[in-house]
């Protein structure tokens, strides 16, 4: 349904302490090529996956970590006219 609202899993009772909610910025900021992603939940479940981290096949160049974060502090500012980047994605 195009009317439908999108719910966070995250955000239902009870699911905040076991969910791991996973982003990029390929899907965020629509830029593919950067391959550099994120993971936002309990310390407890995050932690299992940073061991993994020295077994990944590839790295993000320091100036692509760099933008990203500067996107991520921009996208909670005003867009358009929007509250966010965020809001602007989400059509609210």
């Amino acid at each position: 349904d195009a009317n439908a609202e999108h719910v966070a899993f995250a955000a239902l009772p009870g699911m905040r302490d076991v969910t791991l909610t996973v982003s990029s910025a390929g899907k965020t900021f629509s830029a593919t090529g950067w391959q550099i992603g994120w993971i936002v939940g309990p310390p407890r479940l995050v932690k299992p996956c940073q061991a993994l981290l020295p077994y990944l096949q590839f790295c993000a160049p320091t100036p692509m970590q760099a933008a990203l974060a500067a996107c991520l502090d921009e996208a909670d500012a005003p867009y358009l006219d929007y509250p966010s980047y965020y809001a602007f994605l989400a059509g609210e």
